[in-house]
């Protein structure tokens, strides 16, 4: 049961020894007789492994069979997001990020809905958007610019799915001061050590879902 393979169902076969061509069935999610099945984990995956390992001579030695995989994949839309930056020099270029997620703030790649937008007073952006299916449920809007000081929100809206959106402050400064305001995690992990995925996807979704500045892959030290 070493992590993450700590949650686990054991059987045990105690009347006889197991045959060539035997089977033993286990059924997960069952929802016959008005059972609720089994819910999946809140966070999406690119391969889950039901791992199966078989003490196939019964003497307490365990070896891996070829065990079942499934893609964990997100959910219907249930949030509309709108993220940018938290400053922009007046007349330079920003950005407006609009995601869609589920229920669990996972991103909704299957999403091809259309949101009308509300700049603000923001500079090139349109007054709508479709999302195409390389969106994979999040689009970003590059070269914008804040036309003079002050403070500037972005709004969106999802008339068919009743979702609206409204964007941190964006603060517009006639020049660039001393210190500038960046958004990060530092601790974050992937299957290399006890979470989920590979690296390259733990720092793509950080650039690209999360709209990090910067990033740090920090795996436990004993497991490296």
């Amino acid at each position: 049961y070493v992590r993450p393979w700590r949650s686990c169902v054991t059987i045990s076969v105690s009347d006889d020894s197991l045959s060539e061509g035997d089977s033993v069935t286990l059924s997960l999610g069952d929802v016959t007789n008005k059972h609720s099945g089994i819910r999946a984990q809140t966070y999406c995956q690119d391969v889950f492994e039901f791992r199966v390992i078989v003490d196939w001579c019964g003497t307490w030695r365990y070896t891996q069979v070829p065990s079942p995989k499934i893609p964990v994949v997100s959910g219907q839309p249930s949030k509309l997001v709108v993220v940018t930056a938290s400053e922009a020099v007046a007349g330079e270029r920003t950005w407006i990020a609009i995601k869609v997620e589920d229920g669990w703030g996972n991103p909704c790649k299957e999403y091809a809905g259309e949101v009308e937008i509300n700049s603000g007073g923001l500079l090139g952006m349109p007054d709508s958007y479709r999302f195409l299916s390389d969106d994979c449920g999040i689009h970003r809007f590059e070269d914008l610019k804040v036309p003079d000081p002050g403070i500037y929100r972005v709004f969106a809206t999802d008339k068919k799915n009743d979702l609206q959106g409204e964007s941190n402050p964006l603060k517009s400064l006639p020049k660039r001061g001393e210190t500038s305001v960046f958004w990060g995690d530092l601790h974050g992990q992937s299957e290399e050590t006890e979470g989920t995925n590979s690296v390259a996807a733990y720092f793509r979704f950080a650039r690209e879902a999360a709209f990090l500045d910067f990033s740090c892959h920090q795996g436990n030290d004993f497991q490296i």
